[in-house]
């Protein structure tokens, strides 16, 4: 088994398999200056194990639904505390690494969060040319990667389009793909390989609803609206409806 270390806010996430590639290009491991914890999650696929969990989400994905709307292949889960174990022997890595993006990280995001009393969300980190971060929140397809790209044209840019995670006023972006949204084709991915620094204090957030007014304005929201907001649509539990698997492994 090969073993690919990917540097995390909370510590590490050490990824054994067969094949390299099934974290490829799906996310990239920077250099944190700080982390909040030095939890470690040992991730194992391709290794056949018997012993299957009992939860919700280990039997979801037995009839191939791996989170929300995303299925494929059956697949056999363990999760026991910090070690995560999945496999099925009709998996290519190209399976594995669909489990890793829709399921896996997900999880274990919010799992390191939540132990540590910080908020894994959904938003787009974005640093300005003064080298303040600001945030993007919306709802899926409002635009919030639209205009992150527009504004690296005036020497703002995309740290993290996905996952991020904040601890009183400080924020971490991880470094995975990032979707382009294509109407008339299917949607492409990439990943930036040289992001920069993806940490600091957080300056401001911004809720985009680029694509559904068709308009540019600007309104300074109340604090209970945002509150209302950010715990709604943006928070990973909510967002990701990772509530099953936060009481089955989180805490017992």
């Amino acid at each position: 088994m090969k073993k690919t270390s990917l540097d995390m806010p909370f510590g590490l996430i050490n990824v054994y398999s067969k094949t390299e590639e099934i974290i490829a290009n799906v996310i990239n491991s920077p250099h944190y200056i700080n982390k909040f914890s030095d939890m470690i999650y040992n991730v194992y696929f391709e290794k056949e194990f018997h012993d299957i969990d009992n939860s919700y989400r280990a039997k979801q994905m037995q009839k191939g639904i791996y989170l929300g709307h995303n299925i494929g292949k059956p697949c056999n889960l363990k999760i026991d505390g910090e070690t995560i174990y999945l496999y099925s022997p009709d998996f290519t890595a190209k399976d594995y690494q669909k489990v890793f993006w829709t399921f896996l990280i997900k999880y274990i995001l919010t799992d390191a969060s939540l132990k540590n009393n910080a908020e894994h969300f959904k938003g787009t980190l974005i640093r300005c040319p003064d080298n303040k971060l600001i945030v993007f929140l919306g709802r899926g397809g409002s635009g919030k990667t639209t205009i992150a790209q527009k504004l690296q044209n005036y020497n703002y840019k995309l740290l993290s389009n996905t996952h991020c995670i904040l601890k009183d006023d400080y924020i971490w972006g991880i470094n995975s793909w990032v979707r382009i949204r294509n109407n008339q084709k299917k949607d492409s991915y990439y990943i930036d390989l040289n992001p920069g620094t993806l940490e600091g204090h957080i300056h401001k957030f911004f809720i985009v609803e680029y694509n559904t007014c068709g308009a540019y304005n600007e309104t300074i929201l109340n604090n209970s609206y945002f509150s209302i907001y950010f715990k709604y649509f943006s928070s990973a539990i909510v967002n990701y409806d990772l509530k099953e698997e936060v009481l089955d492994y989180s805490f017992k």
